[in-house]
């Protein structure tokens, strides 16, 4: 797996938004990944780890460090192979704020007869 983007913009925010590049292994049950995100003018590590019970239920964890050393957990409920819903909690070292945020991923295969083991990119959010 590989995923490269931007994360934390609006275009009211005026902020400039903070790319990141994420590599992983996508096993089965278990996933696990590791990239680097540029947030205010430094690099900052980006750590995850997800558990599939089903191809409806997933567990999932995720840290990135830096200043605010965010870590968020929370749960994918996969209601198709095109829909997730995926509420999460939002922590950090210096306050704990809970976000719940839901998440309609349009996910595309990039193979031909690739198979429905979709899974939407979890990057911690932080707010700066």
């Amino acid at each position: 797996m590989l995923s490269i983007g931007f994360s934390n913009w609006s275009p009211h925010s005026h902020v400039d938004p903070e790319p990141y590049i994420e590599a992983g292994y996508w096993g089965e049950h278990h996933k696990f990944t590791a990239g680097v995100a540029h947030a205010d003018f430094r690099n900052e590590a980006i750590l995850g780890y997800a558990r599939d019970f089903n191809d409806t239920w997933r567990v999932q964890v995720d840290f990135q460090s830096g200043s605010w050393n965010s870590s968020t957990i929370g749960f994918v409920w996969s209601i198709t192979d095109d829909i997730q819903i995926n509420p999460v909690i939002s922590m950090s070292l210096t306050t704990v704020r809970t976000k719940c945020s839901v998440m309609f991923p349009l996910l595309t295969h990039f193979t031909s007869g690739a198979a429905g083991n979709n899974a939407a990119q979890f990057v911690p959010e932080t707010s700066r």
